[in-house]
């Protein structure tokens, strides 16, 4: 989803003139935390286990709070940084991604089309006539001829724009208003 969204934005700023080598002068204060609450998450779904003791059951047996905790620890920039409309995008998509998480015992609802079966990861599951905030789950289904098909919520696609406006934003520095010292202040425009 996100590799996705970097690539195109990436292409259209090239083809819009822009420069990738601009991305290193965004100022994101708190940065550090979208990787420690990213690789927290990785690390909880590969590592939660139900068989067992150790850090694994204990992922397990909190796993709900721990995916919850997650999304807080990357939200936290997101806050910190409202001054950036690609941030705001992203922050609004993780909080809709947030909200039938938290109401769902800590797991995305992904209806699931048919011929599909499903396998998911401990962070899923499929959606019933009992999940909450149905519309918020992971609805949209994007298949074939889409070489990589996959399902997705309305935060999902808030994140993907979010994340192409904040690139785009960067690679166009010398075409917008910017600070003296050249960095972006979050008040760009694509």
């Amino acid at each position: 989803m996100i590799v996705e969204s970097i690539v195109l934005s990436i292409l259209v700023g090239w083809i819009r003139k822009g420069k990738l080598k601009h991305l290193g002068l965004i100022e994101i204060k708190g940065i550090y935390l979208f990787f420690v609450g990213g690789i927290f998450q990785v690390l909880l779904f590969t590592m939660a286990n139900q068989e067992g003791s150790g850090i694994g059951r204990l992922f397990y047996d909190h796993f709900y709070i721990l995916h919850l905790f997650t999304y807080i620890i990357i939200m936290v920039p997101i806050f910190l940084n409202l001054k950036w409309r690609g941030l705001n995008l992203m922050g609004l998509g993780s909080i809709l991604n947030f909200i039938p998480i938290a109401a769902n015992q800590g797991k995305m609802p992904v209806a699931l089309p048919a011929p599909y079966a499903p396998n998911f990861d401990l962070g899923h599951v499929l959606l019933e006539s009992g999940t909450r905030f149905k519309m918020l789950s992971d609805v949209i289904f994007i298949g074939p001829p889409y070489p990589m098909p996959k399902i997705m919520s309305i935060g999902d696609f808030l994140i993907m724009a979010g994340v192409f406006w904040l690139i785009q934003s960067a690679m166009m520095l010398e075409k917008t208003n910017h600070s003296k010292s050249n960095k972006i202040t979050g008040n760009e425009s694509i």
